[in-house]
C-alpha cells in the first residue's frame, strides 16, 4: 500500500502531460499558417520589395546574369 500511492502519483502526472503534449500539438496543427512568410523574417508588401530584396542574392535574378 505504501508503494501504491506514489505509483498512482506518477501515473497521473504522466497522463496529464500526454494530455498537455497532445492537445498542443493539436492546438499547433489547427493554427492558421502562412506558407509564403519566411520563418524570421516579415512578409513582404510588394512584388517591387521583393524583388528589391532578392536582387544580388543568385545570378538569375540579375538582369545582366553576372
Amino acid at each position: 500500500m505504501e508503494i501504491a500511492l506514489p505509483l498512482l502519483f506518477l501515473a497521473g502526472l504522466v497522463t496529464a502531460g500526454v494530455v498537455w503534449r497532445r492537445r498542443k500539438d493539436r492546438d499547433d496543427a489547427e493554427a492558421p499558417h502562412d506558407d509564403t512568410l519566411r520563418a524570421g523574417s516579415e512578409p513582404v508588401d510588394s512584388p517591387e520589395r521583393a524583388a528589391r530584396r532578392a536582387e544580388g542574392k543568385a545570378a538569375w535574378m540579375r538582369p545582366s546574369g553576372f
